[in-house]
């Protein structure tokens, strides 16, 4: 069973209107002693047992994280190390953390969401479930936390550097290292957080019984972090249970520099609507995303429209490539369009481009503005290339503006509504650090629009 507000970690559910499941609320706990908080662990070596084959012993290094970085070892360590904002236990190599560490002002304190402004209750007959309680904007912050857990996108040790699988079962051997991995990390948290990644759902219960590896399999949430070109796995205790659907209204990001997971609204949302991710890729087809569901999160098939009509399909498959092409268009128009800008604010040019030019312009602006209405209606304003496409359509906008042949001013009341919400679109998928975001700030500032 996958994620959601839980009243049970066995039970599950599916609600007609997306891929729901429900999850027991986490207990507030009294304030126990903190864990060691200025060690790190080194994880120097894993080995395994002679006398049994499948069970591994990792051997651990202690060492004061405050005089001693590893910059290839593998740490068990706390990012930040002590803040009343919270902690997120890690297992990452000891350069990516002196990366981290090294980062300005770091960490700033996360942003704060209104607090009230959704609640947890019962959905129609499939459970519990997250509720706007009033009407929400398009990119709100609705809930801002730092994660549990951080763990590499790959293990961090591999079964084949450790024994020759020749010992046994070579998949048997790897789901015994990563619960032994697991539970060392784990068991480093703070008592309320590990109370709270415990009292997750873990649809991963096998031959081996039920243990903390099955846990971020359940609940996990991938993040890419591209100022570290890194891929993260990450485990928290609100966003993990909001529950799935194929038209999901909500989208998360992570902040570097606050070290804290943001859910954003990607769209309005009406006061008493249901909160939703999406737990796989969007722009699978339905077969796809309900196989993964299924095996990855015991989720039956979606009954949503756009889970059941072969249309959808037939939009969302190709959609990936139309969305590419544009992209690729726009990188060629971009050299063209600065060239333009240059002359414009150079020469004070009065017409920029050649007709040919002009036109093919106007084209793509056309087509990225046919394409983001195809994506709203379908409820794909969640993926990236909904943003992409949002971004080509304001950089069309702003080339076209600066040739008094085509008409379009970036002072129109129209085009500033736009540029506005397509600035609100970027914050939402690449946050405020984005190039991209950035990019068409300093395009908005040039004619003062804010």
């Amino acid at each position: 069973m996958k994620r959601g507000f839980l009243q049970n970690k066995n039970g599950r559910t599916a609600s007609s209107e997306s891929h729901q499941v429900v999850q027991k609320p986490i207990k507030p706990t009294a304030s126990p002693p903190s864990r060691a908080t200025d060690q790190d662990v080194v994880i120097a070596k894993i080995r395994h047992s002679s006398s049994s084959p499948t069970t591994f012993f990792p051997t651990l290094e202690y060492h004061p994280s405050s005089t001693r970085s590893y910059p290839q070892n593998v740490l068990c360590t706390r990012i930040p190390t002590n803040d009343p904002h919270g902690v997120t236990q890690c297992l990452i190599p000891g350069h990516l953390k002196s990366r981290i560490l090294s980062l300005p002002g770091f960490p700033s304190a996360p942003p704060r969401a209104d607090a009230g402004i959704y609640r947890i209750g019962p959905t129609e007959s499939k459970g519990l479930g997250m509720f706007a309680t009033r009407a929400i904007e398009m990119g709100e912050l609705i809930v801002s936390e730092r994660p549990l857990l951080l763990i590499p996108e790959a293990s961090a040790f591999d079964v084949a550097d450790i024994c020759d699988s020749s010992t046994g079962n070579y998949d048997h051997l790897k789901a015994v290292l990563d619960r032994t991995v697991m539970e060392l990390v784990v068991s480093r948290m703070s008592m309320d957080n590990e109370f709270a990644f415990r009292d997750l759902a873990n649809s991963h219960i096998d031959d081996l019984g039920e243990g903390a590896d099955g846990i971020p399999r359940t609940n996990v949430m991938d993040v890419s972090i591209g100022d570290l070109d890194a891929k993260f796995k990450m485990v928290t205790k609100t966003i993990s249970r909001v529950n799935h659907s194929c038209r999901p209204n909500m989208l998360y990001i992570f902040d570097l520099p606050t070290f804290s997971l943001h859910l954003h609204a990607v769209r309005p949302i009406a006061s008493g609507e249901e909160l939703t991710i999406s737990y796989v890729p969007p722009l699978t087809t339905s077969s796809e995303r309900a196989s993964l569901l299924q095996s990855r999160y015991a989720i039956p098939p979606c009954t949503l429209p756009c889970c059941t009509s072969s249309i959808t399909d037939t939009f969302r498959t190709p959609l990936q490539t139309k969305s590419t092409d544009l992209r690729n268009r726009l990188t060629t128009l971009q050299t063209r369009i600065k060239r333009t800008v240059q002359t414009v604010l150079v020469t004070g040019s009065k017409n920029p481009n050649t007709p040919d030019e002009l036109a093919n312009i106007r084209k793509v602006y056309k087509n990225a503005q046919a394409l983001i209405r195809e994506m709203k209606k379908y409820g794909l304003e969640a993926c990236e290339e909904y943003a992409r496409v949002v971004y080509t359509a304001a950089w069309c906008i702003f080339a076209l503006s600066l040739d008094p042949r085509d008409g379009l001013r970036m002072t129109d009341a129209k085009v500033k509504k736009f540029r506005v919400w397509a600035v609100g679109v970027l914050r939402v998928h690449f946050g405020e650090e984005g190039e991209i975001y950035k990019s068409l700030v300093d395009q908005n500032r040039m004619f003062g629009i804010v």
